[in-house]
């Protein structure tokens, strides 16, 4: 989807009652500060925002392939907006409970997960974002 337009695409992709995947760990320049890894982490709002607009659940979905050569297919539990908060706290606790369930699978098939960009590029101090023991 070009970036141009991809907002009108979704939203549209969903008033059609169909369901939409996106690639939310990559830094943006309209990202907001959640915990990955124990580290804020630039990360795009934009699935809990369509989550919350559009009274749609956030599920985390990935395949991974096991040292057998088989592949484990990982589905989270969905994560759903409540109606009763502040669409800013949502959007936040959407945001960060997709982190953590991506943590989930990226911890057990480490050498899978496929970084090729800084995600803390816009961070000043980096000392902070080292790695907790």
């Amino acid at each position: 989807i070009p970036k141009s337009n991809a907002m009108f695409v979704l939203q549209k992709t969903l008033l059609k009652g169909n369901s939409i995947g996106l690639l939310p760990d990559q830094s943006t320049m309209k990202g907001i500060e959640v915990n990955f890894f124990g580290r804020k982490a630039s990360t795009t709002p934009v699935p809990a925002i369509l989550a919350i607009n559009y009274y749609r659940p956030v599920v985390v979905v990935a395949c991974c392939r096991k040292p057998d050569g088989q592949y484990e297919g990982f589905v989270s539990d969905p994560i759903r907006p409540e109606k009763d908060k502040s669409e800013k706290a949502e959007i936040f606790r959407i945001t960060e409970e997709m982190n953590q369930k991506m943590e989930t699978v990226i911890r057990k098939y480490p050498e899978q997960y496929l970084w090729m960009h800084n995600r803390w590029k816009r961070y000043k101090n980096k000392k902070e974002l080292l790695a907790k023991d």
